[in-house]
């Protein structure tokens, strides 16, 4: 909220609870559960994410936008959560694997996975090497997996050949989900703003007839300070005059 500059903002609060929490069924904490890690997931991953995203796809080096789904691991910090879905980072158990998925997750690769930290190595390698994970020449393997660009990022999904069966290939970045964080909440803010400076300008203007709607006062205003100073000069004459006519009787009385 602080991020958006919304003071408390009540509204706010509810469109998150009606785009998250709300959703889950009373009582069901494990629903529950899964909607607090979707609010994590999408304003400190998944929004962020796709702001870079938009940046580097309009640059002229090479961008490959991937989706790692492979589950049943640990985290990096060696935690295995009882939900759906992949934990952020845990990639690089199969990039540094199996020395990695040894020390966090105390246990060996499966084959299924152990075929799969080869094949995520030979991406990384070839990407290093020609600028591409499905290069032509000695090194490629078949790929097909298209560069990104501002028209379409062209998201390839991560999973294993087990895991695969059966399983949509179709990679959904959650792009409408982020736009609640990068368009919709912004929006909304520049909208508060606005209208927080219009109801502290107290000018207004009558379109009508094109002069400020205040200048009556105003002038009222002056012919007043004009009207007093005018009292004060006259007071302050008054005041000389009293004095002097008062020195004057003194002289006399002497």
């Amino acid at each position: 909220m602080e991020h958006y500059r919304f003071a408390k903002e009540r509204r706010i609060q509810e469109i998150l609870k009606w785009q998250y929490s709300d959703k889950a069924r009373e009582g069901d904490t494990n629903a529950l559960l899964v909607k607090l890690l979707e609010f994590y997931t999408d304003s400190q991953f998944a929004a962020p994410n796709f702001r870079q995203l938009a940046l580097l796809a309009r640059s002229p080096e090479p961008l490959f936008v991937y989706k790692f789904e492979q589950t049943g691991g640990p985290d990096l910090y060696g935690n295995t959560l009882n939900i759906t879905g992949s934990a952020h980072g845990s990639e690089f158990l199969y990039l540094f694997g199996p020395t990695l998925m040894l020390k966090l997750g105390g246990r060996r690769f499966t084959q299924d996975e152990d075929r799969f930290s080869k094949r995520i190595k030979r991406y990384w390698a070839d990407f290093i090497r020609q600028g591409s994970p499905n290069a032509p020449g000695s090194f490629g393997y078949g790929l097909s997996w298209k560069r990104a660009t501002p028209e379409d990022y062209n998201c390839m999904v991560l999973r294993s050949e087990q895991q695969q069966q059966g399983q949509s290939m179709s990679c959904e970045l959650g792009q409408e989900e982020a736009g609640l964080w990068n368009d919709l909440l912004p929006r909304l803010q520049q909208m508060t703003a606005a209208d927080t400076q219009s109801g502290s300008d107290t000018r207004t203007t009558d379109s009508r007839l094109g002069q400020d709607s205040s200048q009556p006062f105003r002038s009222a205003m002056y012919t007043l300070i004009g009207f007093v100073a005018v009292l004060l000069v006259m007071l302050v004459i008054c005041l000389v005059l009293l004095k002097k006519h008062s020195k004057g009787r003194d002289r006399d009385f002497f």
